[in-house]
């Protein structure tokens, strides 16, 4: 909108070390935003597991039901993939925006498939699900952070390594497309504008 990023590209600076500067601040984004969720996660864990009372407790620690260090620590990993597929989608579609307002609007999709498994996952249990349903989820990269949680409180590891290793994929292609736009000019001509659509209507 201000004309910043056409004044980036005519500076001495390969394509490449732009998107990594970029990739790099979104990395550092996603992952200050993990450790916040993390400290409140335990927090919550904590104080819940302190109102149980003490046979209670115990038969739930027997049971295995609890998270462990290396269960935070997988959360937190899974949770910071999904955080930066997030932004790598949201550069990507940034990159046709025309304007502040045009940006916000274009990644609409990604809050959708944030929210879409999350509200799913927090009323129905993944296995109970029909089977379109649950390969859809699996698709979206932004499900699997839930999916782990559950998955960790019964010490689950392997949905928890696949969706982990599915969203550091989609992470990593996203980056890709990104950067493969950025060596072309259609970073400088494929713009989009919803303020001309409204004009139009």
């Amino acid at each position: 909108e201000n004309k910043t990023l056409e004044t980036l590209l005519t500076l001495p600076v390969k394509r490449r070390s732009i998107v990594a500067g970029k990739m790099v601040g979104a990395a550092i984004v996603a992952l200050i935003m993990a450790g916040v969720y993390m400290v409140g996660f335990s927090y919550y864990m904590s104080s819940f597991t302190s109102e149980v009372s003490g046979a209670a407790m115990t038969a739930i620690k027997e049971l295995g039901l609890v998270m462990t260090p290396a269960s935070y620590l997988l959360l937190g990993a899974s949770l910071f993939l999904a955080i930066l597929t997030a932004l790598s989608l949201a550069m990507i579609l940034g990159l046709f925006a025309q304007d502040a307002r045009s940006a916000q609007t274009m990644n609409m999709p990604i809050v959708l498939l944030v929210m879409f498994p999350f509200f799913v996952l927090m009323f129905k249990d993944l296995e109970n699900l029909p089977l379109v349903l649950k390969v859809i989820l699996y698709l979206i990269p932004f499900s699997h952070p839930t999916i782990a949680a559950k998955g960790l409180i019964f010490h689950d590891y392997l949905p928890v390594i696949g969706g982990m290793a599915y969203m550091a994929l989609f992470a990593a292609v996203a980056m890709y497309i990104c950067v493969r736009i950025f060596n072309t000019d259609k970073i400088l001509t494929a713009r989009f504008s919803f303020r001309k659509v409204r004009k139009r209507v």
